[in-house]
C-alpha cells in the first residue's frame, strides 16, 4: 500500500473524531478548602465539590499554633503563619503535601502572612516589623525586614495587585490602630504613609481587586473600616452585629464578607455600603471566611465551636456545617489541587492493526496560566507505531526515548486545559497501556504527584464477509438480472476495500446496460457490457480510500444477462475481497496495515428458462392520421348501414 493514498482519509477521520468526541470533553476541578488548626499544629485539607469532608491534613511542627493562612496567585503554594513565631511554606504539588520551608523571621509572634502576586516573595508581619521572605527553588530565607510601629504589633499584612505596595496593621489591642503603607517595590521596603483606624483591636485586611480600597476588621467598633486609597476622606465604616475578625472580597469586588457573630454580607457597590446579617446558630467565635471563586459559597471557621460552616450567598443563608477536633482559626479557599494529568484512548478496544488515539489532558484549575517545563508519556514499548495527531498544549513535540515522547515550553491556559493527541498503533493483539509517570509533568504551576494511565485492546481482525445473490433468481434468454453482492465488516474499525474481483460463468455476461451501483463509500463497479467480469475498487486515484463500513454492511451490484437456457452459478472464492486494517502514523505516515481478506467462499444461481414468458409486447401505438382514418371508415361503414336498412323498408 502506498503512504499516500491513505493519508487525507486517515487525517479526515481523526479530525472528526476529535470535533465529536475529545474535544467537548470538560473537565471538573476539584474544589478545596485549607484551614488552620491551631490547637493540633496541622492545616486541614477539606474537600468542599460536593459536601464539605475532610480529606487530608498538613502535619506542622509542634507548638506552632497556625494562625494565618495565604494562597499563592496560582494556588501551587500555602504559606501558614504560625503564632508561635515561624512560617511554613508548603507545596501544594506534591502528595501529600508537607512543608518544604519553615522560616523563622525574628523573635516574637507571627500574625499575618501575604504573597506576592508572583509567587516570589512572602510578607509576614510580626511582633512590630514586617518581613520579606524570598522563595527560591524550593528555599525561603528572609532577605528583608522593616519596622512598622515601635508602639504596637504589626498584626495583618496585604499587598496590592501591582506587588508594589505592602498594607501593613498595627495595633491588637489598643485604641489608635492604624494602616501602615509600605513601598515593597525596591530592594528595601520603605514606610510611605499611615492611614489611621478609628478604633482597636484590629484583626484582618483585605485589598480590593482593583486596588483602590482597603478594609480592615475593627473589633473594638464592631465595624468593618473602609479605606478609600484615592480620596481625601479616606475612612468610612460598615457597621456590622459583632466585633468582625477575618474578611474576604468577591472577585468583582462588590461583596465583602465578614466573621462576626455570625457572617455579614457588605454590599460596597454604591456610594453607601449596605450590610447584611447571616446567623449562624449556636456560633461561638466566627473567626475566618474564605469565599468560592465563582462566589457562590461563604465558608465560615469557628475558633470556639470547632466548626466550619458553609452558607450560600445567593440567600446569604445556612447550607451545612462540619465539626472539627480542635480549635480553627483562618481559612482559604483553593480551585483544585495543583495541576492534573488525565489519559484516555478511543477506541478502547480495536482490530490488531488499527488505530487507537491517545488523549493526554493537561488541566490548570488556578488562576493564572501555567508555562509547562516539561512532560513525558511512556508510551506501550510494544505498540509498533505512533504519531502526533495534534497538540494545543504547544512546545516541541519530540521523542524522548524508545517508547517516551513529551513536549517542552508549552502553555496551560488559567482556568483551562490543553490536550495532546496521538495515534497509536498495535499489530499484534494483546493491551496496550500508555502512562504519565508521577512527576514527568512539570509546569510552573506544579507537578503531577501519581501515575496517570490508559490502555487500549487490539483483537484479531475479523475478516471480511461476501453474499452474492441473483434478482430476479430466473429469467427468460436474453433477459437482464441484477447480480448483487453484499459484502459484511463485523469489526469496530472501518476496512479498507482494496478490491473485489467476480468472473462470471461462461455464458453469463454483463448486460448491454450495466447499470453498475455500489454503496460502498468511496467505491466504484468496474463493468463492460459484454464482459465476463467485473470488479469493484476505489473510485478515483484522488480520493482517500474506499471501504467497508465498521460493524455494517455495503454492496455491488450489476445487470447480467445470457442469451442461452441453463443454470448459471456465480461463484465468489475465498480471497475474492481484498482488504486492509485501517491504520496510519502520524507525522511519519507510517502505514501499519494488515491484510484482511475473505475467507470463505459465497454463490449465487441464476437459472436461463426457455419456457419463461416474456411480457407481453404492448399494442403499438396509433399515430393521429391512423386515427382519423379510422374515424372516417367507421362514419362511412355506420352510413351503409343506415341506407341498407332504409332499403329494406322501401321493399317492403
Amino acid at each position: 500500500m502506498t503512504t499516500a493514498r491513505n493519508f487525507a482519509c486517515h487525517v479526515m477521520r481523526l479530525l472528526a473524531w476529535l470535533l465529536t468526541g475529545a474535544a467537548l470533553t470538560t473537565y471538573a476541578f476539584a474544589q478545596r478548602l485549607y484551614v488552620a488548626d491551631s490547637g493540633e499544629d496541622k492545616v486541614a485539607i477539606v474537600d468542599v465539590s460536593a459536601t464539605p469532608a475532610v480529606i487530608g491534613n498538613i502535619p506542622l511542627a509542634a507548638g506552632s499554633a497556625p494562625r494565618s493562612l495565604a494562597l499563592s496567585a496560582d494556588e501551587t503554594m500555602l504559606a501558614v503563619g504560625n503564632f508561635s513565631g515561624s512560617l511554613s511554606l508548603v507545596d501544594l504539588t506534591r502528595s501529600p503535601a508537607v512543608p518544604f520551608a519553615t522560616v523563622v523571621p525574628g523573635s516574637g509572634n507571627l500574625f499575618g502572612v501575604a504573597f506576592s502576586p508572583d509567587g516570589k516573595k512572602v510578607y509576614a508581619a510580626w511582633s512590630n516589623k514586617l518581613s520579606v521572605i524570598a522563595i527560591n527553588g524550593g528555599t525561603a530565607s528572609v532577605t528583608s525586614t522593616i519596622t512598622i510601629s515601635t508602639t504596637w504589633n504589626a498584626v495583618a499584612v496585604a499587598v496590592s495587585p501591582d506587588g508594589t505596595r505592602a498594607y501593613v496593621v498595627t495595633g491588637d489591642s489598643a485604641p489608635g490602630d492604624s494602616v501602615e503603607v509600605v513601598d515593597v517595590s525596591g530592594a528595601t521596603p520603605a514606610g510611605i504613609g499611615t492611614y489611621s483606624l478609628a478604633g482597636g483591636d484590629s484583626e484582618k485586611i483585605a485589598v480590593s481587586p482593583d486596588g483602590t480600597h482597603l478594609y480592615v476588621s475593627s473589633q473594638d467598633t464592631d465595624a468593618v473600616s473602609i479605606i478609600d486609597l484615592g480620596s481625601a476622606t479616606p475612612l468610612s465604616h460598615a457597621n456590622v452585629a459583632g466585633p468582625p475578625k477575618g474578611v474576604a472580597i468577591s472577585a468583582d469586588g462588590h461583596k465583602v464578607y465578614a466573621a462576626d457573630n455570625g457572617a455579614s454580607a457588605i454590599d460596597v457597590s454604591g456610594a453607601t455600603p449596605a450590610v447584611t446579617d447571616i446567623a449562624i446558630a449556636g456560633a461561638g467565635e466566627p473567626f475566618g471566611v474564605a469565599l468560592s471563586h465563582d462566589g457562590a459559597t461563604l465558608y465560615v471557621t469557628d475558633l470556639v465551636k470547632n466548626t466550619l460552616t458553609t452558607i450560600a450567598t445567593a440567600t446569604n443563608s445556612v447550607s451545612g456545617s462540619i465539626t472539627f477536633g480542635n480549635t480553627l482559626a483562618d481559612a482559604v479557599f483553593a480551585a483544585s489541587t495543583p495541576t492534573g494529568v488525565a489519559l484516555s484512548t478511543a477506541p478502547a478496544t480495536v482490530p490488531a492493526g488499527a488505530y487507537s488515539v491517545l488523549t493526554v489532558t493537561l488541566t490548570n484549575p488556578t488562576a493564572t496560566s501555567a508555562t509547562i517545563t516539561s512532560l513525558h508519556i511512556t508510551l506501550d514499548p510494544a505498540i509498533d507505531a505512533y504519531g502526533l495527531v495534534d497538540n494545543s498544549c504547544g512546545g516541541t513535540f519530540a521523542t524522548v526515548s524508545h517508547n517516551v515522547v513529551g513536549i517542552t515550553a508549552g502553555t496551560l491556559p488559567a482556568g483551562g486545559s490543553c490536550a495532546l493527541h496521538i495515534q497509536t498503533t498495535a499489530n499484534v493483539p494483546g493491551t496496550y497501556t500508555h502512562k504519565v509517570l508521577a512527576g514527568d509533568s512539570q509546569t510552573s504551576a506544579g507537578n503531577n504527584a501519581t501515575d496517570a494511565s490508559a490502555s487500549f485492546t487490539a483483537v484479531t481482525p475479523i475478516a471480511p464477509t461476501v453474499a452474492a445473490a441473483f434478482s430476479p433468481a430466473t429469467i427468460a434468454p436474453g433477459a437482464t438480472s441484477t447480480l448483487t453482492l453484499t459484502l459484511g465488516n463485523a469489526n469496530s474499525t472501518d476496512l479498507e476495500l482494496i478490491s473485489l474481483a467476480d468472473t462470471l460463468p461462461s455464458g453469463l455476461v454483463i448486460a448491454t446496460t450495466p447499470n453498475a451501483a455500489t454503496t460502498c463509500p468511496g467505491a466504484a463497479v468496474n463493468a463492460t457490457a459484454g464482459s465476463g467480469s467485473f470488479t469493484v475498487a476505489k473510485a478515483a486515484p484522488l480520493l482517500p480510500v474506499a471501504t467497508i463500513p465498521a460493524g455494517g454492511s455495503c454492496t455491488a451490484s450489476v445487470a447480467v444477462t445470457a442469451a442461452a437456457a441453463g443454470s448459471y452459478v456465480d461463484a465468489v472464492p475465498a480471497g475474492a475481497v481484498q482488504a486492509y486494517v485501517i491504520s496510519l502514523s502520524l507525522p511519519g505516515i507510517v502505514a501499519g496495515n494488515v491484510v484482511d481478506n475473505s475467507t470463505t467462499a459465497t454463490s449465487a444461481t441464476l437459472v436461463v428458462n426457455a419456457t419463461q414468458l416474456a411480457p407481453a409486447a404492448p399494442a403499438p401505438a396509433l399515430g393521429r392520421l391512423a386515427l382519423l382514418l379510422l374515424a372516417a371508415l367507421i362514419a362511412v361503414a355506420a352510413v351503409g348501414a343506415r341506407e341498407a336498412r332504409s332499403a329494406q323498408r322501401r321493399g317492403r
